[in-house]
């Protein structure tokens, strides 16, 4: 360390260097789920699905959460989950496509079901009136019970804009 360094500086540097996680999830052998489990498959995943993976290195080396990438066959796209650590196992606390965005139904289900085999815990929906529940919860700014573990932004694309710019100047093109 250089003087006047602190020691969160040294960790920093450490945890990005991370190649095994603290506790991991037995997929069962299914190729389409894989576990980002080193700060590179993290940093890179982030990169590929343009979102902020990259700054959860922290939860994940001490063991908050754990990310998985549901790699289906080209074309259709991939899908992050988000896995809380909680001492009984894990929990589903999200599902997010590229930049953020919320995930197709079918394409939810078909993630959640097979994390659901994997041991994994899911949200479920309150008994009785849903429409009732997913309005009280709208009001209380709580879980969107209407599209369970979509909390992304915007709308799932099936394919990844081929260039940025050329997606930017489109938005701007249709907003004007």
């Amino acid at each position: 360390m250089k003087p006047g360094d602190h020691r969160s500086t040294l960790y920093k540097w450490w945890i990005h260097r991370f190649d095994r996680l603290p506790r991991t999830l037995d997929t069962r052998g299914d190729p389409t789920l894989i576990i980002l489990g080193s700060a590179e498959a993290l940093s890179e995943a982030g990169r590929r699905y343009a979102n902020c993976l990259a700054s959860k290195v922290g939860e994940v080396y001490v063991g908050n959460y754990v990310y998985i990438e549901y790699r289906p066959a080209a074309p259709e796209p991939g899908v992050i989950a988000e896995l809380r650590v909680t001492t009984q196992g894990f929990l589903l606390e999200g599902l997010y496509a590229r930049k953020n965005c919320k995930v197709r139904p079918e394409r939810a289900a078909t993630v959640r079901r097979k994390l659901a085999a994997c041991g994994v815990a899911l949200y479920d929906h309150a008994p009785d009136d849903r429409d009732l529940v997913a309005a009280a919860a709208q009001v209380l700014n709580q879980y969107n019970f209407s599209e369970p573990d979509n909390t992304g932004w915007g709308v799932e694309f099936d394919e990844a804009p081929a260039n940025d710019l050329e997606e930017l100047e489109t938005v701007a093109n249709e907003a004007a």
